[in-house]
């Protein structure tokens, strides 16, 4: 019992000397408030204080001392650490400040709250699922604060455009650079640099630094696909004499068309799939027409899949290879008929 008492001691003396103000104080609101309490109150008292409209000696001080406020009580695990021991540190790099530009040149800033996106994630989303899920799902980040003067005509553009990335098979979210520090610590960006757009595969961020057009957006995504999920044949006999299906011990898919690369919708179905089949491509434009012959096709396009077999389990051609039709022979096909070392992870063994 005496040493639950010290200990609650220690806890209680570490919290009020910890910190020089109190953060609820600063925003003027108690600690029962919700978060958005909280950035009403930030919004309000912001306005007041900005150096822009406030000319005081020590507005830029209490301006940096609100932002810090609303950064720790507007992340949960921050706040939760704050209210237990008083703690307001940050757990990753430091941010800029948001109203600082690079340099510590002077405050900028919009004295109405921008739009917020409606596809918003926090850390925990982002570290726990959205991360390990890139392996094989494609994401696009935006970037965006409340504040930033240059966002609201993107996060509009943004809200328009996310409907056709889903209908690439590319999934979306929106980070708050204020709020989710660490996911911005993440993927190496700053504050002063939003609004942003980068692309997410595999854990790796890449940087997307043209306008918010969807056909640009397509090109720089197809441009970052790994080069090995795709192996492109140039001799046709090399690919049935070495016996690929074997090798590799998983199913193969090989797409023959016109078309001198793969298309991003294969190579979105892919990444998809990498895990569990090969995928290869082969361009009947650079590829003589006696070695098509051996594989029995034309000239025309086609879709195969080859699972423990010399001949392919599927065969699809020109109009019947559509999105849809190609993603259920995959599920079809996506393991070989008996279970081996691929795809053990399906058959729990």
């Amino acid at each position: 019992m005496r040493s639950t008492v010290i200990f609650l001691f220690a806890v209680i003396l570490i919290r009020f000397s910890y910190s020089e103000d109190n953060l609820y104080d600063l925003l003027a609101i108690p600690r029962t408030s919700s978060k958005s309490d909280i950035k009403k109150a930030y919004v309000k008292l912001a306005q007041k204080w900005h150096p822009d409209k406030n000319k005081s000696p020590e507005a830029a001080d209490m301006m940096t001392k609100i932002n810090k406020a609303y950064e720790v009580l507007s992340d949960d695990d921050r706040r939760r650490r704050y209210d237990l021991v008083g703690d307001d540190s940050e757990p990753s790099p430091r941010m800029p400040h948001p109203y600082m530009r690079p340099g510590g040149a002077r405050f900028t800033f919009k004295m109405h709250e921008t739009p917020e996106p409606t596809d918003e994630i926090n850390t925990k989303l982002f570290m726990e699922t959205i991360v390990p899920a890139s392996d094989t799902i494609p994401y696009i980040l935006y970037f965006f604060h409340d504040f930033c003067t240059r966002c609201e005509p993107y996060t509009e553009k943004w809200e328009e455009l996310k409907q056709d990335f889903k209908n690439l098979g590319v999934r979306t979210a929106s980070v708050n650079v204020i709020i989710s520090s660490r996911v911005t610590s993440y993927c190496n960006l700053f504050i002063h640099e939003v609004p942003a757009i980068s692309i997410l595969m595999s854990g790796n961020v890449h940087h997307y630094n043209l306008p918010l057009d969807i056909d640009l957006i397509k090109g720089f995504l197809s441009s970052h696909f790994p080069s090995t999920i795709i192996n492109e044949v140039s001799d046709s006999s090399a690919f049935l004499s070495t016996d690929t299906r074997i090798i590799k011990n998983k199913p193969v898919v090989l797409l023959v068309t016109p078309r001198t690369s793969p298309t991003l919708n294969y190579k979105m179905v892919a990444f998809n799939y990498q895990k569990s089949m090969e995928f290869y491509f082969l361009s009947t434009s650079l590829l003589k027409e006696d070695l098509l012959n051996e594989l029995g096709l034309s000239l025309n396009k086609h879709l195969l899949i080859y699972t423990d077999f010399k001949e392919p389990v599927v065969k699809l051609k020109d109009a019947e290879i559509t999105k849809e039709s190609t993603i259920s022979a995959l599920e079809r096909n996506n393991v070989h008929t008996l279970p081996r070392i691929s795809s053990s992870h399906i058959f729990d063994i």
